[in-house]
């Protein structure tokens, strides 16, 4: 069982977290793509957690959509044209460039486990991405909209957060694989 393998020391909880990530293509502004990006989290902290703590809590999960953010941002882009080509930030780009065409030009095949998967991340977005018990959440990037849903006593925290992307969805949903969902750290 997972208390097995993860045995929880005193002072200290078990949770569990359910993540899903939507990119949908927006009009591009001049020669720049645009994607918005939202970011939707559901963290069971297998306890009661004061109300208080969640609106330091989830802008902290919520933060991923800041870092995606601002690793497309298209002034850091130019900047990083004028490092030498051996730069690891440079190298490191072309290989999420890579990813980013496999997934939009080559045909993808899922197993049953995935596409259960896929099913119930998109029934998770739907259900709370319009929900009316929302809260807002300061976020430490004014270019992100964060939210939280909490109810008091509960052990559940859902998140969200919304931005937009100076790219293509095909980019972000690679970028998301190879420096957040990657095991190979």
């Amino acid at each position: 069982t997972i208390m097995k393998e993860y045995p929880v020391k005193k002072g200290c909880v078990l949770g569990s977290t359910h993540n899903v990530w939507v990119f949908e293509k927006l009009n591009p502004i001049g020669d720049v793509s645009q994607t918005k990006a939202t970011f939707h989290a559901q963290i069971d902290f297998g306890e009661s957690i004061p109300s208080v703590d969640i609106t330091k809590i989830a802008p902290k999960f919520l933060c991923l959509v800041s870092r995606l953010r601002e690793e497309f941002d298209k002034s850091r882009e130019i900047a990083a044209a004028k490092l030498a080509r051996n730069d690891p930030a440079v190298l490191d780009r072309a290989a999420v460039l890579a990813l980013a065409n496999i997934i939009k030009n080559e045909p993808q095949k899922y197993s049953k486990d995935e596409e259960d998967a896929i099913h119930a991340g998109e029934q998770f977005y739907l259900t709370h991405k319009e929900s009316k018990t929302s809260q807002k959440l300061a976020s430490p990037d004014d270019k992100v909209a964060m939210n939280s849903i909490y109810k008091e006593g509960d052990s559940l925290i859902t998140g969200m957060a919304r931005t937009v992307v100076d790219t293509h969805m095909e980019e972000c949903a690679a970028w998301v694989y190879s420096h957040i969902d990657s095991n190979e750290k």
